[in-house]
């Protein structure tokens, strides 16, 4: 079965200059500069990376970039090629699924994807001839019909009849060469029946080490390290390695390769030249096409010659782990941890910002330099009293103004490096109180706690529990610390009079039920809700704090956590008790986004009732496995980091604002094309919305979801509104109404 879509490479070009996006879309965040994958076709270069695709138009030099929301029918994009006879850009993923796209239409085929079998079924490479497009799979070779876009047959090569894995094939005339973890094998397409294992040739050629082959001018070329040519039954040498590492064969106008990850090498006319890549910093292939020479590198994507080819924003890469929202700006951290706080090893990415849809990056090749080395970024906080950004890492903590960056460590303040090991010096979380010190976990140090104040002092808390274990910070209403720890629940502090540890009180909870009463242990994440009540996500669901401003007082209830239940046919269960729940981020109608191992939900504000639920099942995340979720306080856009990329949904709450000047109504004018809904964002919160015609018709009216309003562009009678000036009133304090806003509108 194969699914179409009718021009919607056109439709999607609209939407990419600038169309409004409805409550309810989806974006990926892509770094679409990635490119591991090159064809050429059609007068167009597609350059693709595992999640994406960019589309380069030689003859207009238009971009266009596809992903999951954006047309792609998966993720894990393996293989890309083109065939000239039926004009088609063949994409294949690791999960066998395949898109076919000829001109302006994407077609699906996921018959290979959905067939039972055992073993994986990536595609490792394609090679297309006379409209049959070859994958070279890990279970054998398909050919797959282009014009009649199906499925033609499937070749299983084993030397004894068994599925052997094949890397890569090629054709010469009529001859098609296979190369599989037991060698290169061929077989003649006119006269051999290649359904018949016993009629290709497994003894074809000894030549070991093979990585990849490739045909160009009609002759065979094998990479074993160094470049080989089939002659006269013979494999002569052509390129000598020399201890360097050949990869990533390409054959295009000319045959290319990559030396040691850093040089690109021509072969061409019998002629072996060095290609001029000193811009690129990790070049993966170089084809030849219409007399031009294309790169694709990486770190920063497609080129022509030395002129880079790509969109204007993206972010650096593909990782996210922590993200936070300042105003209408969002900033991604790209490195991060997991539980053992082992570092993911993330030196290059930095962090990137994202505001009025421009990315900007901050990494080595730019603003943070190697002057002083940063690894692993993760947590983040804003600190209002001095407009700077600070970034937690494993080499110290960042200081950015939004225009420099400072970076403290061992040399420059407390920050120790972790008992044992000299070369980290860690910190994991990071966060402002009400008098804008900045406060910081340093793990694995005598002093784990630490605070800078807004003049520069530093002051060092020793806590004496197992600091090994300090993964998370979150300060309250009250100025408490609540620190996660990973086997020991969550540890409360508050320090004595002018930052001393003279009268500090802190507090260990935990599983006890007169002790915290947490579902476990492991504590992921904490919340505070527009209530002051702290939410506690563990690996067995969530705990809820009501009443935190009196958890150090012992002779109160308030450190005895309440369980939210659910109740579903009739069985009552705790709200997630078989999920770890990895984030939770309050929306401005305080309801609360869940991020777990399992996908997102949305809950309301008490925490008992879905509202939305999203997977890979029934949305483009990537992943069902949640590193994060922030809601941008002023449009609202959630954004949900995985372990497979990043994503965002547009949402139908924003932060309340504290008056009524900044009402933006989205899209306004509503054009007759346009179908979604209508945005009006800015209103204090929970103000009662009313919307009326130019004649004072009651045309729509309701509650603002913290800051926003929703209007399906209806009138009471649910038809569509006619074309007019429509006038939004809200009720002011002393309850009269006012206009607000206006909104034109074209039936």
């Amino acid at each position: 079965m194969k699914g179409l879509f009718s021009s919607l490479l056109f439709i999607i070009l609209l939407t990419q200059l600038g169309h409004a996006q409805s409550i309810g879309d989806w974006r990926m965040h892509i770094n679409y500069r990635n490119s591991n994958f090159g064809v050429a076709g059609d007068n167009k270069i597609l350059s693709a990376n595992d999640k994406s695709v960019l589309i380069y138009n030689l003859e207009d030099g238009s971009i266009l970039t596809l992903d999951k929301a954006k047309g792609l029918s998966d993720y894990g994009v393996s293989a890309i090629s083109y065939d000239l006879s039926s004009n088609t850009f063949v994409i294949a993923y690791d999960n066998s699924n395949i898109d076919l796209l000829k001109g302006n239409t994407l077609i699906n085929l996921p018959d290979i994807k959905n067939k039972l079998a055992a073993g994986s079924k990536t595609v490792n490479n394609i090679y297309c001839k006379d409209g049959i497009a070859y994958l070279s799979t890990d279970f054998g070779v398909v050919a797959l019909d282009l014009i009649n876009e199906e499925v033609d047959n499937t070749y299983v090569i084993g030397s004894t009849g068994d599925q052997t894995i094949v890397l890569d094939c090629t054709i010469s005339q009529d001859t098609i060469y296979a190369l599989s973890t037991e060698g290169i094998k061929k077989a003649y397409l006119g006269t051999a029946n290649l359904l018949d294992y016993s009629q290709w040739d497994h003894n074809f050629s000894t030549l070991p080490g093979v990585t990849a082959i490739e045909m160009y001018d009609d002759r065979l070329y094998a990479l074993a390290n160094n470049l080989y040519m089939r002659e006269n039954g013979n494999w002569l040498e052509v390129a000598d390695a020399a201890g360097r590492t050949f990869s990533h064969l390409t054959g295009s106008d000319y045959l290319s390769f990559v030396s040691d990850a850093i040089d690109v090498l021509r072969y061409e006319a019998g002629i072996l030249d060095t290609l001029d890549t000193g811009f690129l910093i990790d070049p993966r292939y170089s084809i030849g096409y219409q007399g031009n020479k294309y790169f694709g590198d990486n770190k920063f994507g497609l080129f022509q010659g030395n002129q880079s080819i790509s969109t204007s924003s993206s972010p650096f890469t593909n990782e996210g782990f922590r993200a936070i929202s300042i105003g209408n700006k969002i900033v991604i951290s790209s490195g991060g941890f997991n539980k053992n706080l082992d570092g993911n090893g993330n030196v290059e990415g930095g962090f990137y910002e994202f505001e009025n849809n421009q990315w900007i990056n901050h990494n080595i090749y730019s603003s943070i330099g190697t002057s002083a080395p940063s690894r692993d970024l993760n947590r983040m906080a804003f600190n209002s009293f001095d407009g700077k950004l600070y970034v937690a890492m494993f080499k110290g903590l960042i200081e950015f103004d939004f225009n420099s960056i400072l970076i403290y460590n061992t040399t420059n303040s407390p920050i120790d490096s972790a008992i044992g090991d000299t070369f980290f010096q860690k910190t994991s979380g990071v966060g402002v109180d009400s008098e804008g010190s900045v406060w910081i976990v340093n793990p694995q140090t005598t002093a784990a706690l630490l605070a800078k104040s807004l003049d520069g002092n530093w002051t060092e808390f020793v806590l004496g529990n197992d600091n090994s274990k300090f993964n998370n910070l979150l300060i309250d209403s009250y100025d408490q610390k609540w620190i996660a720890l990973r086997n020991q629940g969550v540890l409360i502090f508050k320090e004595g009079e002018n930052m001393s540890s003279t009268g500090a009180q802190q507090i260990n909870l935990n599983t006890n039920s007169n002790q915290g009463n947490l579902p476990n242990n492991n504590v992921n994440c904490i919340a505070e809700d527009k209530n002051q009540q702290i939410w506690v996500g563990t690996d067995e669901g969530i705990a809820l704090f009501t009443c935190p401003q009196d958890i150090l007082d012992p002779s109160t209830p308030c450190r005895v956590s309440d369980r939210i239940t659910n109740t579903f046919d009739q069985f009552t269960e705790y709200l997630f008790e078989t999920d770890a729940v990895t984030a939770i981020e309050i929306d401005g109608a305080n309801r609360k986004w869940i991020g777990t191992s399992a996908g997102v939900w949305l809950l309301s504000e008490d925490g008992k009732t879905e509202i939305l639920r999203f997977n890979t099942e029934n949305s483009p995340i990537p992943s069902n496995t949640i590193y994060d979720i922030t809601v941008n306080q002023g449009t609202g856009e959630v954004f949900i980091l995985t372990d497979q990329g990043m994503v965002s949904y547009f949402s139908d709450a924003t932060e309340s604002a504290d008056n009524y000047d900044d009402i933006i109504a989205y899209p306004n004018p509503v054009r007759p094309e346009y179908t979604g809904y209508i945005s009006i964002t800015g209103f204090v919160e929970d103000a009662f919305v009313k919307i009326t015609d130019q004649h004072g018709v009651l045309i729509d009216e309701g509650f603002a979801l913290g800051g926003k309003y929703i209007w399906d562009g209806n009138d009471y009678n649910g038809r569509r509104a006619n074309t007019g000036i429509y006038y939004i009133f809200s009720a002011n304090p002393d309850a009269s109404e006012k206009v607000v806003t206006k909104i034109a509108f074209v039936k």
